[in-house]
């Protein structure tokens, strides 16, 4: 069987009930994780001068009067600034901060990678389950769409919600799946024709047919349970791709083959994919390498470039009619050490920032906060507030406050979690 039929074979879609949100669209989400650990202490959660935590301004070059760290306060958040090494964040927040909310002091309770992000994105410690985009994607798309959600980062998590997400691939290997005569640049020094064979629609029609053939007689010769749940999603997936082909030229249009995506394709895909409600969630990844354990002046960089793309991207998705729709989450699995290690890096923290941004926001807030030691404090899970009587911001419970603010249930996806709806208290 070709690559092009094993990438057919994988589940893509599946069905929920329809939600809408403001009475000019659905409800959408875009999720951008900063993979590999942020420092928070260069952006939204302030620390200039707290002994103990070596912020950016240990980086600071006194021969330059410019390169200075400060507080500034953007519609009631305030943010660490510095206008020449990280302008962009200033530009951001001077333009779209009415429509922030800043989450600090987020209980990741691990310092590993992978158990953090599973946590950050899924709720649960857990790589087994649906991660948020995936379950809204679901939830808010249902039959509406030919696809729930699309993960164009690689790091997202099915769950069993498998047949109803699409990936995009770390090479756009999607290309390959809408676009029959696409195929990869070839290896370097071939000298023969490449590729040796492109099937055409027909080969493609045969192929389909074959495979659905194969699965109604697997579907007569397997018992119940979780089988015939797999083979019921098989099927599922390849009744979507059906739905998705019509829509084929215009999604590949959008993507490079071969060539590892940047943070403004994959936003620019994002954004089409919404307009022509092929899926309801994305996860983007926002291409930079955050994990600095030998440099940590690099965090300076990558806030600017992040922040520069994300002014870009709300621009965009306002220019393109979605931003009234459009829930916008970043995120990172974790925060960094208070101090730097004799590799001037620094190393894992077990909490975590995010921020959120939508036009329907109670906005220009800051939501939960860290003591002296980056450590969450208690706060009211009602409210998203501090409070000595309530708790500290459990990852599940954010990735529960996350569904409910989106209008999806989160009991059904986090059985018996508290859910935190400072969102929209």
């Amino acid at each position: 069987m070709r690559r092009r039929d094993l990438l057919r074979a994988v589940p893509l879609l599946a069905a929920s009930p329809v939600l809408s949100g403001a009475a000019t669209g659905p409800r959408r989400l875009m999720v951008v994780f900063a993979s590999g650990g942020w420092d928070s202490t260069y952006c939204l959660d302030p620390k200039l001068g707290v002994v103990g935590i070596e912020g950016p301004e240990v980086d600071s070059d006194p021969g330059d009067p410019q390169d200075v760290e400060v507080v500034e306060t953007f519609d009631g958040i305030p943010i660490v600034t510095n206008p020449v090494r990280r302008p962009a964040v200033a530009t951001f927040f001077g333009n779209w901060a009415r429509y922030v909310a800043v989450v600090n002091g987020i209980w990741v309770g691990n310092i590993a990678h992978a158990p953090c992000r599973q946590r950050m994105l899924t709720g649960r410690a857990s790589g087994v389950v649906p991660d948020v985009s995936v379950i809204a994607g679901s939830v808010l798309g249902g039959d509406a769409t030919p696809l729930g959600s699309v993960d164009a980062s690689g790091l997202g998590y099915a769950g069993d919600l498998a047949a109803t997400t699409g990936r995009v691939g770390r090479q756009s290997q999607l290309a390959l799946l809408l676009d029959p005569s696409s195929s990869f640049p070839p290896p370097f020094g071939w000298d023969a024709n490449y590729p040796g064979f492109l099937p055409t629609f027909d080969d493609e029609a045969a192929a389909t047919a074959f495979l659905r053939r194969r699965a109604e007689v697997a579907e007569g010769l397997r018992g119940g349970g979780h089988a015939m749940a797999r083979m019921a999603d098989y099927g599922e997936s390849l009744n979507r791709l059906e739905r998705l082909v019509p829509m084929a030229a215009e999604i590949v249009r959008e993507l490079s083959l071969g060539a590892d995506p940047s943070f403004a394709t994959t936003a620019g895909l994002a954004m089409t994919l919404f307009e022509l409600d092929v899926a309801r969630s994305v996860l983007l990844d926002s291409n930079l390498p955050w994990d600095t354990h030998a440099s940590n002046v690099l965090q300076h960089g990558y806030y600017d470039s992040l922040f520069g793309g994300l002014n870009e991207l709300m621009a965009s998705l306002d220019e393109r009619n979605l931003l009234e729709t459009t829930t916008v989450v970043v995120m990172s699995e974790m925060n960094r050490t208070l101090r730097r290690n004799r590799s001037l890096g620094k190393d894992h923290w077990p909490w975590a920032s995010a921020l959120i941004l939508d036009k329907r926001l109670n906005g220009g807030r800051v939501l939960g906060s860290t003591n002296d030691l980056m450590e969450g404090n208690a706060i009211d899970l009602a409210s998203g507030v501090e409070d000595v009587l309530g708790i500290p911001l459990g990852y599940d419970n954010f990735a529960a406050g996350l569904l409910d603010f989106l209008g999806v249930d989160p009991e059904p996806w986090l059985e018996g979690v508290p859910v935190w709806r400072g969102l929209s208290s």
